[in-house]
């Protein structure tokens, strides 16, 4: 069996899983570039599949964990818990606040014409 694998678990969500934990147990500091996608793809002995590797870091840099630089790398940004949860509550505020001007902006339009 491979490095992560989950029975009935997308292989990409299990790699995210595995990330997570590298990133919490402090594999990599803060800063610090994560090894590249080839080397990810071996480590998860996941050949030729660069987008699984590529959906499992866009999971963590939906959840702040990381960020992509183009032609640099992707970085860790901050650990899994409270330091992420609270971005992400207010980025979860800030589409909700999104939803309702949309619809305000929908209702004065739809008065207007």
């Amino acid at each position: 069996m491979d490095r992560v694998g989950r029975v009935n678990e997308p292989r990409y969500k299990t790699i995210a899983d595995d990330l997570r934990r590298r990133i919490a147990r402090r594999e990599w500091e803060i800063g610090q570039k994560i090894p590249s996608i080839a080397e990810l793809m071996d480590y998860y002995e996941v050949p030729s599949n660069l987008n699984m590797i590529r959906h499992a870091q866009g999971v963590l840099i939906d959840e702040g964990l990381l960020r992509a630089e183009q032609g640099r790398g992707v970085f860790v940004t901050a650990r899994p818990g409270k330091d992420v949860t609270g971005r992400t509550e207010a980025l979860e505020a800030i589409r909700e606040a999104i939803r309702l001007l949309r619809r305000a902006e929908t209702a004065l339009e739809t008065g207007l014409a």
